[in-house]
């Protein structure tokens, strides 16, 4: 355990900030002022030193090229160009560092609720992107526009030109030369509605031992929401075939009875879940959406259907990832333009927390064969995890309102 106090501790990390100034650690900088040097000679040389004398040849005062030659025992340089930094110290004026480029900071923004029509506006956007300009790439269109980029600009209101975007966007967007434009394109052809601010948040009274304070209104209806969630459950449980599926091609209104339903709370955990009830679930949904004639819904459901059935089978071995690479970026870009709006959002929020699994697919196949090979115990474990965070977000797709 240290024994050393405080004080002690900054006492010692001065000396040592010291010492390193006065052996030229801040030589080169810019504008020179540190240039000088305080101590004009060499330390002590050890030739059986651990760093074999490169201490001395960073602390030297007096020459470097006189600290080789006598830990290499030459003979003594008669050089016919600048010596070294020390002997020169013009040197340093070709090697200094320029000066730091202000990085845009992004100026207030005032931002409002989330425009949902517009989230998946952009969404299908980057997805459009990615096909055309990387087709074959292994990451996800989240890379081509991150989802908080996609949440910003839509709750940002009405953009006026391409100058407001870039204001907006204040350098955070790292493509924006090659896209911008191509982004302002996009929305600009949309009728965005005028910024709906975010609702003040009720202050909420606290009694003596500041704990919130609930009034009597919001206990009994609280009470309510308890006796119509028990009601809920109780029907849900009772009730064990799904509702009848109309497949007329002429409805407008996209059902979404032939997902499984469950109270939210009954979600079970990764480790134990059955997965099973959940892939019958979707095979259901997978034959209820054929032919189903609303362009969009049995893409979404069949591309929902694969991911699960993958993950059920798959091995938790490296020789699987491509595939599941591929099986999720298949599903984070399928088109979801022609789906209901509460379906799109549905698997847009899917798509959201199973884009950065593709990234961690990716990191694992990036490691070297050795490195996967001496850690495959640990990469089985991650592997295993990963499946099984796929496997619960889908559960939570299925059950989700």
């Amino acid at each position: 355990m240290d024994s050393l106090s405080a004080a002690e501790k900054k006492r010692k990390a001065a000396e040592r900030k010291a010492y390193a100034n006065s052996r030229g650690a801040k030589r080169g900088a810019i504008g020179g002022k540190h240039d000088f040097i305080f101590k004009q000679d060499t330390p002590i040389l050890d030739p059986e030193a651990p760093n074999e004398g490169l201490y001395v040849l960073v602390q030297t005062g007096t020459c470097r090229r006189a600290v080789l030659t006598l830990i290499y025992g030459n003979k003594p340089a008669q050089p016919t160009v600048p010596c070294c930094d020390i002997c020169c110290p013009e040197l340093l004026d070709q090697t200094r560092p320029g000066k730091p480029l202000a990085v845009p900071r992004q100026s207030s923004v005032k931002r409002g609720e989330v425009n949902r029509d517009l989230q998946l506006v952009l969404h299908n956007w980057r997805i459009s992107i990615k096909k055309r300009d990387f087709p074959g790439a292994l990451y996800s269109a989240a890379a081509i526009m991150r989802d908080e980029t996609i949440a910003l600009l839509a709750s940002v209101g009405p953009l006026g030109s391409q100058a407001h975007l870039a204001k907006v966007l204040a350098g955070q967007w790292t493509w924006w030369d090659k896209y911008g434009a191509e982004l302002y394109t996009c929305l600009a052809a949309q009728v965005i509605p005028p910024l709906k601010e975010l609702l003040k948040k009720p202050r909420v009274k606290r009694g003596a031992g500041g704990e919130p304070e609930e009034s009597s209104a919001t206990k009994r209806r609280r009470g309510n929401e308890l006796s119509v969630s028990d009601a809920l459950t109780t029907q849900r449980l009772a009730s064990s075939s799904l509702p009848p599926f109309s497949r007329s091609p002429q409805s407008t209104k996209v059902p979404m009875s032939f997902f499984w339903r469950k109270p939210p709370a009954s979600i079970e955990s990764p480790a134990s879940m059955n997965f099973n009830a959940v892939l019958v679930t979707l095979e259901l949904a997978k034959s209820a959406a054929t032919g189903i004639g609303i362009p969009g819904v049995e893409s979404a459901v069949n591309a929902v259907a694969e991911l699960a059935s993958m993950v059920s089978r798959m091995n938790a071995n490296e020789k699987e990832l491509p595939k599941l690479i591929k099986t999720l970026n298949n599903f984070i870009e399928i088109d979801i333009s022609g789906c209901r709006t509460d379906l799109a959002q549905r698997l847009y929020s899917l798509a959201s927390k199973l884009s950065p699994m593709v990234e961690r697919c990716n990191i694992l196949l990036k490691k070297p064969r050795f490195k996967r090979f001496v850690s495959s115990k640990k990469h089985e474990k991650e592997i295993q995890e990963m499946k099984h965070l796929i496997a619960s977000h889908i559960q939570e797709f299925t059950v989700s309102r």
